[in-house]
């Protein structure tokens, strides 16, 4: 065979060599990066998920709140009620007293 030939041959093969390396550290680039970016579609679902949580507990959180100031203004009306009666009652057994 030709010399020039069989030069330009081995440096086609060199090349294909060269390719086939090159094609497969894309590859592996290619899916290392696939894989990084199902883990962040991963932790962006559960983010997600996390934050729909908080907001509905935020929600009954405000519900809760609403619901504890009311219960307290009733217990102080109560008290303050209580207090009354009980000052009725001190004066009106004071007075029933010889």
């Amino acid at each position: 065979m030709n010399r020039i030939v069989q030069a330009q041959l081995s440096q086609i093969s060199g090349a294909i060599d060269q390719l086939e390396i090159a094609l497969k550290k894309t590859r592996d680039f290619a899916q290392k990066q696939e894989a990084a970016r199902d883990d962040l579609q991963k932790q962006l679902w559960k983010s997600a998920k996390e934050t729909t949580v908080l907001q509905h507990a935020q929600k009954d959180y405000e519900v809760l709140q609403a619901e504890n100031d009311s219960l307290r203004t009733v217990q102080t009306e109560l008290n303050e009620r209580l207090n009354r009666v009980l000052g009725y009652t001190k004066a009106l057994s004071e007075s029933l007293q010889p």
